[in-house]
């Protein structure tokens, strides 16, 4: 018995819940003020509050899907599927006479549902065949093409007692109207709830004994309510279970609109009965990796005004834009928005996918409906399932039981003609087709062309039986590599093959598959055996192409195969594959100062020159010398990997590593030497300062055998020095001398960091640490405590520049009493500490004392106070 009649309370909670839900929960409105649907909603609440009604329904659902386990012959062609009719009730709720909704505009929406899920609706020949071209002019080059993945149910909607068009559809049984005592309808709980507790205004269907009333809820019937929703909610429907509501608005069709804006054109009921057959919205997809269904891409977000359009004008040729495209990055493709689970306006709704319409199929299968069609059944099929290179091939037909009367007048023939009919035994028959051109051939058989010999019924009208004859292979496109470097070179800095396929076209059956393949040749599959792949966005792993060697030439080979088997020429694109660089010995794909290290600690020895090409892709041509070729060799690559991998950051070492000791800086004379351990042959120093603060330049080393490479950048304030001694036979530390201006007058602690290998390529020290610098004029502080009687007083002073200077106390007539600094060579910031004592070490009495400090370029006298 229906739901409400088992679970009262179940009923007064969920309308409670959808009355709490519509008022708090933030319905993403459409512009013109419209909420599409709120199914998963109610779903969500169906999970918390019935979860009895939720298991049933899905053990009904998994019913289904065993279904498509034990017939695989649906999956291959609804050919071999019966032909389902389902009997559909409306009930229609209205408050005033306006409301009333009219025989013709319900039986318009009949008619649109049928044409929808038969995929027989006009507007879907303008679904987009081929993805946009890339010069189209919205969407370039997004692929929006799902012509070839429309899906067909084989069922039929029918009227409570069979009807098979909406002008036939029956007051009182099939339509039931109902009028309300409130003028909205809050959800579909709402509008069954009311269905079931108001005698219709006109009803043949007998009395229910529990309510004394003969309309709501028909169990064997897909019951469809059409009220005045609240809110702009356009319609709700059970996932799964043969109930749903629809604004009353949306109702209509294509050629007969209804009254709600972009929503009108009766794809809202197209998109609720989505619903009912197990459907969740095309947009539901956990993240872009989780499809709902193999030929719908994974979305995450709605679409609702995305469009088809047509480009150029007049052409015929149709492509879509504005999608959402949420997962573009991940599928390659543009979203399936024209497919009815979607958010689009009702005139861009065009499609079922075909595995949609499987599993929508596989739940009317399972489900018992009323049978309200009497009529003897018919079957056309054939051993050709969907597509074929053949233009002649076997048509069969089957009907329920011994007829009398069928004759080769009643096959309805699209495109094709028959060349011979075998007349049968009553029960099967079998004829041979042939196709007028390429494309589809339709055949089928009319409804009431024989009577069965035992039933004495007619025959219900045949499924089309639609076969595609295609005799032309598909056109050969274009293969563009995505991540190509340089127009030529594949690197394992990027590897992997990432493949663009345009301009492949089969305007018949369509292309099934891409494969491609890698080779040696423009044929050859060495190194990747051909594939298959659906889109035209192919991504190789790397690990696919494990067996790629370094700086040789490789092909990537396309070629389309259509639905009937038939294949394109093949198309090639080369590439070279750089697994690594010359002169990169750990194959980081940057030449930096570890290679360099090693480069230094085996030379003479290593040879990499000389070369053909250009930077970074040079090809070997070495003559097996090591020599100032490799040496010139190796200093190229370094100067363009600089260039090329921002190596200008600050190198990321620990304060200090290494056996060795870190490098001296010392600032004399304007000038910053640089001195490194003894045992280091190769050195890396990297200073960062601000160029408005302090001018630095690399002046020279102290090494003849030498090579230097230079990354300094004097804009950025950056030293970027890598030094080594090749010849190994120096008796001196590594040295470099940069000049060094401070334009500050402040003190400042530059960091510096640094690296050293020694011959055998083992590390020396490695860290980092400061510079202290000096400002750019003297200073004489005062000294602190001041007064002070005991533990000393303080005296600081800045040196900008290295010299010898002296420091005095004198007593109040100028005479010396103690000399703190004697003719010193000092620098940079400086203290001294005076204990009140004389040069003999004696305690001074108490008073007022001077402290001079003297140099060539610096005289200057602080005052002081001592206090016993």
């Amino acid at each position: 018995m229906y739901l409400m009649y088992k679970k009262i309370l179940f009923i007064i909670l969920l309308s409670f819940v959808f009355a709490q839900h519509n008022h708090n929960h933030d319905h993403s409105l459409s512009d013109d003020g419209y909420i599409r649907c709120a199914t998963d909603e109610l779903e969500q609440e169906l999970q918390l509050l019935n979860p009895e009604f939720i298991a049933k329904r899905d053990a009904q659902i998994l019913k289904a899907q065993q279904l498509i386990r034990d017939n695989p012959e649906w999956r291959i062609s609804n050919n071999s599927q019966n032909t389902i009719f389902i009997p559909v009730i409306f009930h229609v709720l209205y408050f005033t006479s306006s409301g009333n909704l009219s025989a013709s505009q319900i039986g318009a929406n009949f008619d649109q549902i049928n044409l929808d899920f038969s995929n027989t609706n006009p507007d879907g020949d303008e679904i987009p065949s081929a993805p946009n071209p890339s010069d189209a002019s919205n969407d370039a080059g997004i692929d929006y093409s799902y012509q070839a993945v429309r899906g067909t149910h084989n069922v039929v909607f029918v009227g409570a007692l069979g009807e098979s068009s909406g002008s036939q559809l029956i007051e009182g049984t099939t339509i039931l109207r109902y009028q309300i005592d409130t003028s909205t309808v809050s959800n579909l709980s709402n509008a069954s709830n009311l269905a079931a507790s108001i005698e219709p205004d006109q009803s043949t269907w007998p009395v229910n004994p529990n309510t004394q009333l003969s309309g709501g809820y028909k169990d064997g019937y897909l019951n469809i309510y059409i009220a005045p929703l609240t809110g702009g909610l356009l319609g709700q429907a059970y996932l799964g279970f043969p109930e749903c509501v629809v604004l009353t608005g949306s109702v209509g069709s294509v050629e007969s609109p209804g009254t709600a804006g972009n929503y009108s054109r009766g794809r809202t009921l197209t998109h609720e009965l989505g619903h009912n057959f197990t459907f969740n919205h095309t947009f539901n997809s956990g993240n872009c990796n989780q499809p709902l269904w193999s030929d719908i891409p994974a979305q995450t977000q709605n679409n609702r005004t995305a469009n088809i359009y047509e480009w150029p004008t007049g052409s015929g040729n149709f492509y879509g834009r504005g999608g959402v495209n949420s997962c573009i990055s991940t599928t390659g493709k543009g979203d399936q928005f024209m497919n009815y689970m979607d958010y689009s306006y009702d005139s861009q709704m065009r499609m079922f996918s075909e595995e949609q319409a499987l599993e929508g199929y596989a739940w009317a299968a399972s489900r018992n409906w009323a049978e309200v069609v009497n009529g003897v059944v018919t079957q056309v099929s054939s051993s050709v399932s969907y597509a074929t290179p053949e233009r002649e091939f076997t048509v069969e037909v089957s009907f329920g039981e011994a007829v009398t009367g069928f004759t080769q007048e009643d096959i309805v023939l699209e495109n094709a003609t028959i060349v011979n009919f075998n007349s049968g035994d009553g029960v099967n028959y079998s004829f041979d087709v042939q196709a007028i051109e390429d494309g589809e051939v339709e055949v089928s058989i009319a409804r009431d062309s024989c009577v069965g010999v035992e039933s004495g019924f007619s025959n219900l009208g045949s499924n089309k039986l639609v076969v595609i004859v295609d005799t032309s292979a598909p056109e050969v496109g274009t293969v563009d590599i995505g991540n190509i470097q340089d127009t030529f070179y594949i690197t394992s800095e990027n590897p992997g093959l990432n493949l663009v396929l345009k301009n492949f076209q089969d305007d018949v059956s369509g292309i099934s598959n891409y494969y491609v393949s890698v080779g040696l040749s423009p044929t050859g599959q060495e190194i990747y055996p051909a594939a298959p792949f659906s889109s035209t966005f192919i991504s190789i792993d790397e690990s696919n192409l494990s067996g790629l060697s370094d700086f040789q030439q490789y092909y990537v080979n396309v070629f389309a195969r259509n639905l009937v088997g038939l294949d394109s020429e093949i198309v090639s694109r080369t590439f070279y594959y750089f697994g690594s660089l010359i002169g990169d010995h750990d194959s980081d794909w940057d030449i930096d100062f570890l290679d360099y290290a090693y480069f230094i600690a085996n030379y003479p020895g290593i040879d990499i020159a000389p070369v053909t090409g250009s930077a970074p892709y040079f090809f070997p041509n070495f003559d097996g010398i090591s020599d100032e070729k490799d040496l010139n060799m190796f200093q190229s690559q370094w100067n363009w990997s600089l260039n090329q991998q921002s190596r200008r950051d600050e190198p990321n070492y620990t304060q200090s590593s290494g056996p060795g000791i870190r490098p001296s800086l010392r600032l004399v004379n304007e000038q910053l030497i640089v001195t490194f351990d003894p045992d280091a042959s190769t050195s890396q120093f990297y200073l960062k300062y601000a160029p408005d603060d302090y001018d630095i330049d690399y002046l020279s080393s102290n090494l003849n055998s030498n090579i230097v490479l230079n990354g300094n950048d004097y804009e950025q304030g950056i030293i970027q020095m890598e030094i080594a001694d090749y010849s190994f036979n120096r008796s001196n530390p590594i040295e470099l001398t940069f000049s060094f201006e401070n334009n500050t007058d402040t003190y400042d602690f530059l960091k510096y960091s640094f690296s050293t290998y020694n011959k055998s390529n083992q590390i020396v020290a490695e860290g980092y640490d400061f510079l202290q610098t000096a400002p750019s004029s003297y200073r004489l502080a005062q000294s602190y405590p001041n007064p002070f009687s005991s533990g000393g007083t303080t005296i600081e002073f800045d040196l900008p520049v290295t010299e010898s200077i002296s420091m005095f106390i004198l007593d109040i007539r100028g005479r010396k009493v103690k000399t703190l600094i004697n003719n010193e060579q000092l620098f940079g910031y400086q203290s001294v500490m005076w204990d009140a004592t004389n040069d003999d070490g004696e305690n001074v009495s108490s008073g007022v004392y001077f402290y001079q400090i003297k140099s060539r370029s610096f005289n200057e006298v602080g005052k002081l106070v001592f206090v016993k």
